[in-house]
């Protein structure tokens, strides 16, 4: 009898739980045991953090509990990973337990590091998870005057250009409650330029000049001085603001680093096409996790899970499958209150763009649906 090999994902978030639910469709319990791990108690989809934080959503249709988004024929296992004995093809959980696994996929996202910011702490919001979406909107409900500053921090960060997205949504906000002339925004960035996907770079900097949005590149933070209401650059240049918008760092898991695992910023370094670790055939890491050279965003997620579980499926079972990943995205981005443009792209493709539009528009504001409904569960 052959036993069915050991799949164990670290991770139940968007790469994790896509990979999983895919896996699954094309192979069967007797062939490939299922395990993924993780604990979050709720799934809260990212991308409507922006609406959130606005109003333009009620957050209860962005939530599901993570549970209910599997498959059947997929073990969950309520846990966090500790650390990992690679050689032993070892897993070492929190509550003592132990996993031997086949393929080992780690999927566990970004850890967020206010820590490594002096004065982050109390000052700064975002929109990065739901309480603090919740928190900014408070903030925004209150600003009638002033200067809000917008700063993305040294390093990977989920889904960068939702910063430029909430720029021009807070025009739009600001401008539909009669107070655009009294409230300046400034943008601010550590890249060359206004955001790392050239397409939506060119698009921000002219959109920024006609909405007289301020913005700065090459703006590194360093510290957040509370007292004086700044935020202070590695350069030792200065911000004012009275309302500071800025994610916290972004960082790895810190297990992958205890496993000596971890590349820059404590994320893990793979093949670009194989996704696979280092000199390993039987571990690998996909969505925020990896150190790829494209954007860290929900659609990166779910080609990396495509690609993936169509490749463990072929070594185990056979069958057809694509040979690399090619670095594959859809990037639907807001341009103002009511349109968005997307951009296609892939490692060898010109970007192709799209005019904005208000369909663009209601694919994002609607895309939590079609996500719940059939991204995660392996339908799309």
């Amino acid at each position: 009898m052959v036993l069915a090999k050991r799949v164990v994902i670290l991770g139940d978030g968007s790469a994790g739980i896509t990979f999983a639910n895919k896996l699954r469709k094309v192979t069967v319990p007797g062939e490939i045991e299922i395990t993924i791990i993780g604990n979050s108690q709720r799934h809260f989809y990212k991308a409507d953090g922006l609406f959130v934080s606005f109003g333009l959503k009620n957050y209860r249709g962005s939530l599901k509990n993570s549970k209910f988004l599997l498959n059947g024929g997929v073990d969950y296992l309520r846990d966090e990973a500790e650390k990992i004995n690679y050689e032993d093809r070892v897993v070492h959980l929190k509550s003592g337990k132990t996993f031997v696994y086949d393929y080992l996929i780690v999927a566990t996202g970004n850890r967020l590091a206010p820590e490594e910011m002096p004065g982050y702490e109390g000052e700064a919001k975002h929109f990065f998870d739901l309480n603090k979406s919740m928190e900014l909107k408070m903030a925004l409900d209150t600003t009638s005057s002033g200067n809000v500053l917008i700063a993305q921090p040294k390093g990977p960060l989920q889904y960068s250009p939702s910063l430029v997205e909430f720029a021009l949504l807070l025009n739009g906000h600001l401008e539909q409650r009669g107070i655009r002339d009294k409230v300046s925004i400034t943008y601010t960035t550590p890249e060359e330029n206004v955001s790392e996907v050239s397409a939506i770079s060119s698009f921000a900097e002219e959109a920024f000049e006609k909405c007289n949005i301020e913005y700065a590149t090459g703006f590194a933070p360093k510290s957040i001085n509370s007292k004086n209401k700044e935020i202070v650059s590695e350069n030792g240049d200065s911000k004012k603001y009275s309302l500071l918008v800025m994610p916290p760092p972004h960082r790895g898991q810190k297990f992958i680093e205890e496993s000596g695992m971890a590349g820059d910023f404590g994320y893990m370094d793979v093949d670009k096409r194989r996704l696979n670790y280092g000199k390993f055939d039987d571990i690998f890491a996909i969505g925020d996790t990896a150190n790829l050279p494209v954007v860290k965003t929900g659609s990166g997620a779910h080609y990396q899970a495509t690609y993936l579980a169509s490749r463990i499926a072929h070594e185990v079972v056979g069958g057809l499958y694509d040979f690399e990943y090619d670095g594959k995205l859809s990037l639907t981005t807001l341009a103002g209150i009511d349109k968005a443009f997307t951009v296609h792209s892939s490692y060898e493709k010109i970007p192709n763009t799209t005019i904005p539009n208000k369909s663009d528009f209601l694919l994002k504001y609607t895309s939590s649906d079609t996500y719940f409904s059939s991204l995660v569960r392996g339908v799309l």
